[in-house]
């Protein structure tokens, strides 16, 4: 989370490139809402991992956690709160 959130401005700036005497740039807008599914092994890091980026990408992040793990969602939760993200 720390590297996504110290280097926002570089992964989602516009990026110019060139190519046969054009010129253009790249400009990364969000998508909307993206719905996931997070898997039962590794819930903690694979949900946070796809989550934060797109967050930072300006997408709503909508996660359905497997239902062996529920605490691990509720504590993913807890942790977007006490952050300051709204409920």
């Amino acid at each position: 989370m720390r590297r996504y959130a110290n280097n926002a401005e570089r992964f989602l700036g516009d990026e110019a490139f060139s190519h046969d005497g054009m010129t253009g740039k790249y400009t990364y807008d969000s998508l909307g809402v993206i719905y996931g599914i997070a898997p039962w092994n590794f819930p903690f890091n694979q949900l946070l991992r796809a989550a934060v980026a797109n967050i930072m990408a300006g997408n709503t992040v909508i996660y359905k956690h497997a239902s062996n793990v529920p605490l691990c969602l509720e504590a993913i939760h807890d942790l977007f709160i006490e952050a300051g993200f709204p409920t």
